[in-house]
């Protein structure tokens, strides 16, 4: 054997596929120990049960979704503060059962904790819910894009996916910005060619990327200057750029620095609103030790059963 691989303790495990009906029932008889890939549906009787709750793993996939902000010169969203304003006006904690109901987790960056080589300590940044700065800064951007008052701002255009999800999601969002910044919200759903190639004619595009490889360079290379995200975003990006040049050659003290730096121009300039993460789902049985799923990926030889 190998110095540090890790030896199989459990000799042989079942893999069984079953409907949820008959699962959970198995599941809750200990004739199955872990229930891999739940759907929404199951995902709804797992937060309605205690016990089904207690044993419920949760880990964030490489796959970011958040809102980009469009920095044309002829959208509102071109005023860092406005941008920043829509941020601040975002309750994550209004929106939680949404994002968790649809089998998401909450993200509080844009870099999601499955991914290969974060640094430690890496701190969340989304701008907080503030309403109060949020509608002071939206007083500072009407002034700065030259218009008299709130009302003759242009409406705003956000773009979203078709979907039960992404729907309801904008429409929450959408509804936030009116009620309290007292916006003109267009919501524009799109099959999915259209929710990637009309992102440049909107002020906010919902968005989301699925990492190749989950490693931090990946992450952030669609921002990048040939990332397929910088023409949508209409984004000079300089700063970002220079920073990310410096990463793959960078000391694991320095990496932490550089990250820390790309999310801080992603989030605290509002490139972007972090939104949630894609999720693996699973329940797992108290007596099973086991690693999480990273990106679907099972170490089954890390598996323990203890008594």
């Amino acid at each position: 054997t190998l110095d540090g691989v890790p030896r199989p303790s459990i000799e042989v495990i079942n893999f069984v596929f079953m409907p949820d009906e008959e699962a959970f029932p198995a599941y809750g008889a200990d004739e199955i120990n872990v229930m891999l890939g739940l759907s929404n549906d199951a995902l709804a009787t797992v937060y309605a049960d205690t016990v089904f709750s207690a044993d419920l793993m949760q880990y964030p996939l490489a796959i970011p979704q958040f809102y980009g902000l469009n920095l044309r010169d002829n959208m509102p969203t071109a005023s860092t503060v406005f941008r920043q304003a829509l941020a601040h006006t975002v309750n994550r904690d209004a929106l939680l059962d949404i994002i968790q109901s649809a089998g998401y987790l909450p993200a509080n960056r844009y870099l999601p904790e499955s991914i290969i080589g974060l640094p430690d300590g890496l701190e969340a940044n989304v701008l907080p819910y503030d309403l109060g700065l949020a509608q002071e800064q939206l007083s500072v951007a009407v002034s700065q894009l030259d218009y008299a008052s709130v009302d003759d701002l242009p409406a705003i255009d956000l773009i979203y996916l078709n979907t039960d999800y992404y729907k309801t999601l904008a429409t929450a969002i959408a509804d936030t910005w009116t009620t309290e910044l007292g916006l003109t919200v267009t919501l524009l759903p799109q099959d999915y060619e259209g929710s990637l190639f009309n992102r440049e004619y909107a002020a906010v595009w919902q968005g989301d990327w699925s990492i190749d490889f989950p490693a931090v360079e990946d992450v952030y290379q669609p921002f990048s200057a040939d990332g397929e995200l910088r023409e949508a975003l209409g984004w000079d990006g300089t700063a970002f750029d220079d920073l990310l040049a410096n990463l793959v050659m960078a000391s694991d003290e320095e990496r932490a620095g550089i990250i820390s730096g790309l999310e801080e121009i992603l989030i605290e300039d509002a490139i972007i609103i972090p939104m949630s993460w894609a999720a693996s789902n699973e329940l797992t049985k108290p007596y099973v030790l086991r690693t999480p799923s990273i990106n679907g990926i099972n170490a089954f030889e890390t598996w323990r059963v203890v008594n």
